[in-house]
């Protein structure tokens, strides 16, 4: 599961940071912009933290702030695309399959 993680939350931070720079030059929200950037880097930051944690307690502690970072990911692109900056669905499908993982890493922490 570590492997999936870490791939999912690149593809993902990427996928971001691919939809901000989309919006931004469609003239989106900037607000709104600058806290999904903010979200989706700092996603990949928690993801990393729970991979590399020395121990089983902050490996949950990261993994619990790593979803929640996720959801709020999920909140935000959501809004993108309501405000129809959002062109292309893969920061969504990413973001549903990062969750579901970190859902079942957080179920089984041994896996880490």
């Amino acid at each position: 599961m570590e492997p999936q993680l870490q791939e999912i939350s690149q593809a993902l931070v990427q996928a971001v940071m691919a939809a901000c720079r989309q919006a931004k030059a469609q003239k989106q929200d900037p607000g709104l912009l600058a806290q999904l950037l903010q979200s989706g880097t700092g996603l990949g930051a928690w993801v990393c933290q729970a991979l590399y944690a020395p121990n089983g307690q902050q490996a949950a502690e990261a993994l619990s702030q790593a979803l929640e970072t996720c959801r709020e990911s999920r909140r935000l692109l959501e809004e993108l695309q309501a405000a129809g900056g959002l062109a292309d669905p893969a920061p969504l499908s990413l973001c549903g399959e990062l969750e579901r993982l970190l859902e079942a890493a957080r179920e089984s922490q041994g896996n880490l």
